[in-house]
């Protein structure tokens, strides 16, 4: 299938006429394609915002909610979309667990005491289990905070 098709299958999905099974079904070959949304940044303009929440107006707020504060951050940019188990298994494919630039001290150590050389659920002896669940457009899972760090970086 050529770019025009992936484009045709986004436009199919987003659309939200099919129902949720034909929607998966579509997703799951626009992975295999190669879904152009996976590589689209969106940017997200810096500025003032209210967080949490006033407890004299909302009583039943929970503790970690409070005090409602103001603050102002700067402008960034994020995916469109989830990382893909795709785009994960490139950084795996890259050498992304031996690249010692790829990670913080921190995340270099967790992975060489730990012996990580893969996330939970990519590991070759773990994929015919989970197979299901690592299709190239479905979000990456079982990744923890310092492999999305290196992933990141």
């Amino acid at each position: 299938m050529t770019d025009e098709n992936a484009v045709e299958l986004v436009r199919r999905i987003e659309r939200g006429a099919l129902g949720l099974p034909d929607r998966i079904l579509l997703a799951e070959r626009l992975g295999e394609l190669g879904d152009p949304r996976a590589e689209e940044w969106a940017l997200v303009p810096g500025g003032p915002f209210l967080m949490g929440t006033d407890p004299e107006n909302e009583p039943d707020q929970r503790a970690h909610e409070s005090p409602r504060i103001e603050p102002d951050i700067s402008t960034f940019e994020v995916m469109r979309t989830p990382v893909t188990v795709a785009q994960f298994m490139r950084f795996i494919a890259d050498d992304g667990y031996a690249r010692r630039e790829a990670w913080s001290d921190e995340g270099w150590a967790w992975r060489t005491e730990g012996a990580v050389a893969f996330p939970r659920f990519f590991a070759p002896a773990e994929h015919d289990e989970w197979k299901a669940y690592l299709t190239p457009s479905r979000p990456a899972v079982g990744v923890s905070w310092f492999e999305a760090d290196a992933y990141a970086r």
